[in-house]
């Protein structure tokens, strides 16, 4: 079975069919199906239902789709890291990261990066936390940046690396904005616009004071419980939530601390074990001080 198989059926299944993958790889598409039927035969698995317009995977091609993207996935990692050892680091770095990011984090991350290395180009997916975990396993990304508590995560590497605190913003008209810092007992009854990520959180916290939270507005994105405060100026905003980042939201608003709860979540760099780091996700991760040195990758 050459790498070429692998990269082959990942194509087939990426476009859902024989002919739209042939067309893409430019292999004849006769050719095309019988590598495939070939394939089924030496495994001695059916690995794809076939119908007039789409094709499917069974059990068993759901388990080799997830082995051969990884296969080309090192493969394609193999071939950049002999490239950049040539010619020194170049190449794409591929990270997938939540929508939200406060430009403070960015500069932490990438000014020296990019300041050091000219020739590497970036490739970002921006996407809820489960959906970034997913990404690093398949290898759309070498490397994943979440906030939010993790599951299921026994074959990856989970750093935190950034420490966030949870805090009230509210509106510049808000009553609450006379103060600089504010308790749970303070706001216990006020509208709560946060995201869904944050409200299991936020949940555990008001059950420390015996009550139950006043969700008025659940999201997927900090922009958008951002903009209900800023803009309708009845409830209140619990999220992690910088200086810098809100300075971004027309009109003002303010930040108030909780004083009462240890209210912060964590960044956290994730990476695949058993997976070799490109010298390029090496640079970067060594860049913000987190460790390369799992004997793993």
């Amino acid at each position: 079975m050459t790498i070429e198989t692998y990269y082959n059926f990942v194509k087939i299944i990426e476009c859902g069919n024989i002919l739209a993958a042939a067309q893409e790889l430019m292999i004849a598409q006769p050719a095309l199906s019988t590598q495939l039927k070939n394939l089924e035969t030496n495994l001695g698995v059916k690995l794809v239902d076939r119908s007039a317009k789409k094709i499917s995977l069974t059990p068993a091609g759901e388990i080799f789709y997830k082995k051969a993207q990884a296969i080309c996935a090192l493969d394609t990692s193999m071939h950049e890291e002999l490239q950049n050892y040539m010619h020194g680091i170049a190449g794409t770095l591929k990270i997938s990261m939540t929508p939200s990011n406060p430009p403070s984090l960015l500069h932490f991350m990438f000014d020296s990066f990019v300041e050091a290395h000219p020739n590497v180009n970036f490739e970002f997916h921006e996407a809820l936390s489960p959906q970034i975990a997913e990404n690093v396993r398949t290898g759309i990304s070498e490397i994943g940046i979440t906030r939010s508590p993790m599951r299921n995560v026994d074959d990856l590497h989970l750093i935190p690396f950034r420490t966030e605190e949870i805090k009230v913003i509210v509106s510049t008209s808000h009553p609450l904005a006379q103060y600089d810092s504010v308790t749970l007992e303070q706001i216990k009854n006020e509208p709560i616009a946060t995201t869904d990520v944050i409200a299991p959180r936020i949940t555990q916290a008001f059950q420390s004071i015996n009550c139950e939270p006043n969700f008025y507005l659940r999201t997927a994105f900090k922009r958008t419980a951002l903009f209900w405060i800023s803009t309708y100026k009845n409830c209140v905003t619990l999220l992690p939530c910088t200086e810098d980042e809100l300075a971004l939201e027309p009109p003002e608003c303010k930040i108030l601390r909780i004083t009462d709860y240890d209210f912060s979540v964590k960044r956290s760099i994730i990476f695949m074990k058993n997976r070799k780091l490109s010298p390029i996700a090496r640079e970067f991760l060594q860049g913000i001080d987190i460790p390369c040195d799992f004997p793993d990758i």
